[in-house]
């Protein structure tokens, strides 16, 4: 027997994940600003299966392959340990996100240091937008960003995202002014990880104080 209400909920997730799926066109946008900055997805943020950008990702719910559960519960998305080289080193992320929850998205991106590639809707009244312009490496003024005019062009969902116009920023939240000294990358931080993280102490109670803190919010 299901529970009430479970079926319509793996719906609605199911949709969802629809609504930011991209298409080849917006791939290759990503693809020639990636090789602009000699940068190589490291892990795709928001994913599912099989609308992932690189073989490392974070998943809404438990899915084959992915390496972790809820990417804004996952302890750092600036840098991680890479397996092969056992150095820290610095992740190159794609995040193409929920329209509800990009202000965190932004603030987590600063707080950790992260750099990669962020789609979201081209709006300059986002409170966050100012922010995110000066961590932008992609283009000159005054949009600092790569405008898509026609979403549906590019995006599977389009009409459900509800943007007229997107935008592709790609950022750097190092601070300029301190050096950097995480490993150089080894060529295999993309390369597929244990998902065994999903039930390490610190991941779990990480997640249990994000979801307290969700809960707080809402409140």
């Amino acid at each position: 027997m299901v529970a009430e209400g479970v079926d319509e909920l793996f719906r609605q997730d199911a949709a969802q994940a629809r609504v930011t799926e991209s298409n080849s066109r917006l791939r290759g946008v990503v693809a020639a600003e990636l090789a602009r900055l000699g940068w190589a997805v490291t892990i795709d943020l928001f994913a599912s299966l099989p609308n992932v950008f690189t073989h490392r990702f974070y998943a809404r719910t438990a899915e084959v392959g992915a390496e972790g559960i809820d990417a804004l519960s996952q302890p750092d998305w600036g840098s991680s340990v890479c397996p092969a080289c056992c150095r820290r080193c610095r992740e190159v992320v794609f995040a193409f996100p929920p329209r509800g929850i990009l202000d965190r998205v932004v603030r987590k991106l600063e707080a950790d240091r992260a750099r990669g590639i962020l789609i979201l809707p081209f709006a300059i009244t986002l409170p966050f937008w100012t922010k995110l312009m000066d961590a932008s490496l992609t283009g000159g003024a005054p949009n600092r960003c790569i405008v898509l005019r026609n979403p549906s062009q590019f995006v599977i969902g389009a009409a459900e995202y509800g943007a007229t116009r997107l935008a592709v920023v790609a950022f750097d939240f190092w601070p300029p002014h301190i050096p950097c000294s995480l490993g150089v990358l080894c060529g295999q931080e993309a390369d597929t990880r244990s998902s065994s993280s999903w039930s390490r102490p610190e991941d779990v109670a990480d997640r249990q104080r994000t979801a307290a803190a969700r809960i707080r919010s809402m409140a």
